[in-house]
């Protein structure tokens, strides 16, 4: 890390912190405040601009830090790019929070978001081939790059169900991806994640249990939406970070969460936009540990995605997907015997 990322990172730390409390302050007094309902956990009104101060914080870090030296890179029209379909989706969120947006809405609304990151060379183009060398996507990679940004944007959003949980993976997968493109020489992705690392960590010191702040689905949208992006600036300049492979993996607890609800609501035959209680950090809470408990040992389930994602970057990737492999394996085994368990136990 030199001192561009780190001046981003402590930069977009400390304003998000500190913009949190007047944003706290507005919320309660123009009554935008998240209030209980059956599907949510908290029990008293919570403001929802937390979103806002995410995405002020992490723009800001990245003005700052392009007048540096070693920031340069993010004077460039990429930022402003980034910077156009960011505040888009930041609205999104907030029209969503606030008027609880219909599902075609925001998909056609991401849809547009992701498109103004392709125009501005967001873009996957190459994708690792089984034999060898790498195959050129050519324009079948728009619409790759479209159902990227859409599938994280709505993983994370889906995660934030918790006190914290959300802000904390995503700091945990902006680590993982700032680790995986430093070494490799791309900084400007390794920027933009040291903004969102700093972001979310600034923010969730309001975050945490008991939260006094929401993000709301402004900021979780947003933050989905800038790890999209931080993917997609490394994925698209070299086969070496195997496409989109490492980011996956990094952003493992928040798709495999996403994938588990759509499998979930298809065999029930319910609309898979459809809210629930039956998300991995509710069966958890359903199991006995505390709210805080929940959410720290989620933390290090993403640590552990993290840490696959690095090592698949830097290691033999035969020896890490074999890990991967195996790590599936046993945690579905143990989702299958906990809810046997259950079963047996309620009979």
């Amino acid at each position: 890390m030199n001192a561009a990322h780190a001046t981003v990172f402590l930069t977009a730390s400390v304003l998000a912190l500190l913009f949190s409390y007047p944003l706290r302050k507005a919320a309660g007094r123009f009554n935008l405040v998240d209030e209980p309902r059956e599907r949510t956990i908290h029990r008293k009104a919570v403001p929802t601009l937390g979103g806002v101060a995410i995405w002020a914080s992490f723009f800001l870090a990245l003005a700052f830090g392009a007048l540096l030296p070693g920031g340069r890179i993010l004077a460039s029209e990429k930022v402003k790019g980034l910077f156009y379909g960011g505040t888009i989706v930041l609205l999104l969120g907030l029209y969503d929070d606030v008027r609880a947006a219909r599902v075609w809405l925001k998909m056609c609304v991401q849809a547009g978001a992701a498109l103004v990151l392709v125009g501005f060379d967001y873009r996957i183009r190459l994708v690792a081939s089984p034999i060898g060398g790498a195959v050129d996507l050519g324009l079948f990679g728009i619409p790759l790059t479209i159902i990227w940004v859409i599938g994280v944007v709505n993983a994370v959003n889906l995660i934030d169900g918790l006190d914290g949980l959300a802000a904390g993976i995503c700091a945990i997968a902006g680590i993982s991806l700032f680790a995986t493109g430093f070494p490799l020489g791309f900084g400007f992705s390794s920027l933009l994640a040291a903004g969102v690392v700093g972001s979310a960590l600034g923010f969730l010191k309001h975050n945490f249990h008991p939260a006094r702040i929401f993000m709301g689905d402004t900021g979780s949208m947003f933050l989905g939406f800038c790890l999209s992006a931080v993917s997609l600036a490394g994925a698209g300049k070299s086969v070496a970070m195997v496409a989109l492979l490492i980011p996956i993996i990094a952003l493992g607890l928040p798709i495999l969460d996403t994938l588990l609800a759509v499998i979930r609501r298809t065999r029930k035959r319910v609309n898979i936009f459809q809210s629930d209680k039956e998300h991995i950090h509710h069966k958890l809470l359903e199991l006995g540990l505390s709210h805080r408990g929940v959410v720290l040992f989620l933390y290090g389930v993403s640590v552990l995605f993290g840490a696959l994602a690095v090592g698949l970057a830097t290691a033999d990737r035969r020896i890490v997907a074999a890990i991967v492999i195996v790590v599936v394996i046993v945690t579905a085994s143990g989702g299958f015997r906990v809810r046997r368990f259950r079963r047996d136990s309620s009979r």
